[in-house]
């Protein structure tokens, strides 16, 4: 986070409540490869987000927040427990050492399937513990969807891959801790629609994370989940541009996603100005207050529209 930014980032997140119809997308948990611009993955997660806000205010789509439930936990163990299946423990453990016997890695899996519409963003949260005085650094990996809670060990576990995520462990306090999962959990929402995920301490030290599985019966509400951010599939009828049976899918596949395919000339405008494009719409002027002005088509030839707003004060 760049602190000398925040004046400006207070402003932008501050413009809902100023000027009407107006939103901002955040960057929340996205990395840049300099300090200014996106890295590959941010650049996806954030043009979702700006989807997702079209989608909303121009056509009516109602945004979503579920949380999706850990499906199948589990931990492994090297040295002499490499062949103990921990999948009824009630706590998943964290630890890496140059001991096979006091190394510990998870295994989380989500079923997606119950997604109810486009994921956009999500974030893992788990509740737990450090064991230890000192910060240290827990990594996420992707990971395949071939093993089961009731039979992965350490000798059978999948390939831990692609670390893409790391969360700062500190503190003998339980609380929740939160991963970044956006990218990796909309592509498997738009694949097999379940997501496994890896998890090891970067270090190798005496440190480790202990949190809450789904098998603590007594404290399911801190078992591991997904909190899920999505637009729905369907229009909730507050869009002028599509009906209540309309999909999302209906919407990209027609081509009319894109409303302001125009051109507007000159700018600044003295006394008219004229908007040509491929599809020209009525027009709704708003001043900076979000305040509507009226405008005086003067006159239309095929996509050229021009407009006189000599009326309105300069």
């Amino acid at each position: 986070v760049r602190t000398e930014n925040a004046p400006f980032n207070n402003m932008i997140t501050s413009l809902p409540n100023k000027v009407l119809n107006t939103d901002y997308v955040s960057s929340r948990g996205l990395d840049a490869y300099d300090l200014t611009h996106f890295d590959s993955r941010g650049q996806r997660v954030l043009g979702r987000r700006y989807a997702s806000k079209i989608l909303e205010y121009v056509y009516g789509f109602e945004p979503y927040t579920e949380v999706i439930w850990v499906d199948e936990d589990s931990y492994v163990r090297g040295g002499s427990s490499a062949s103990i299946n921990y999948g009824s423990s009630s706590e998943l453990r964290v630890k890496e050492s140059t001991n096979g016997d006091f190394t510990r890695r998870v295994y989380l899996k989500f079923d997606l399937s119950s997604v109810s519409g486009h994921l956009i963003d999500a974030d893992l949260i788990v509740h737990g513990q450090g064991q230890d005085k000192k910060a240290f650094d827990v990594a996420l990996f992707e990971t395949t969807d071939s093993w089961s809670e009731n039979a992965i060990t350490w000798n059978n576990r999948p390939v831990m891959s692609n670390q893409f995520e790391t969360t700062r462990v500190s503190g003998s306090s339980f609380k929740d801790y939160g991963f970044f999962v956006s990218e990796y959990a909309y592509d498997e929402s738009v694949g097999d629609e379940v997501i496994s995920l890896g998890m090891k301490d970067n270090a190798i030290e005496i440190e480790q994370l202990i949190f809450i599985s789904k098998e603590d019966g007594s404290n399911q509400q801190n078992r591991p989940y997904l909190l899920i951010e999505g637009v729905s599939l369907t229009s909730g009828g507050s869009g002028e541009r599509v009906g209540d049976s309309e999909s999302v899918e209906t919407i990209l596949s027609s081509g009319d996603i894109n409303p302001l395919r125009i051109a507007l000339y000159p700018n600044p405008t003295h006394g008219r100005f004229s908007i040509s494009g491929t599809n020209p719409r009525e027009v709704a002027l708003l001043d900076l207050n979000g305040v509507p002005q009226k405008v005086r088509p003067m006159e239309q030839t095929g996509g050229l529209i021009t407009y006189d707003v000599s009326h309105l004060p300069q």
